[in-house]
């Protein structure tokens, strides 16, 4: 049990972020559904402003960009 979670930070954080987001930290390559979650995730943070300034960022400018990349993948 004290193995399921693993603490990240900065640039390690958005890295993972964003290899989840795009599927390619899937059990499946090219699985997309986490796209929807994680986007639903940072409008809950949002809207309770519990998200910081970088992911943010991250969640305006590059969660539109990953949709563009996973569209040209499929």
């Amino acid at each position: 049990m004290k193995n399921l979670a693993v603490i990240q930070s900065k640039r390690d954080a958005i890295t993972h972020l964003f290899e989840v987001t795009t599927g390619l930290d899937s059990l499946n390559v090219g699985e997309v559904q986490i796209l929807g979650q994680v986007k639903n995730a940072f409008a809950i943070s949002e809207k309770r402003q519990t998200v910081g300034a970088i992911f943010n960022t991250y969640s305006n400018k590059r969660l539109p960009s990953l949709k563009k990349c996973i569209r040209s993948i499929e």
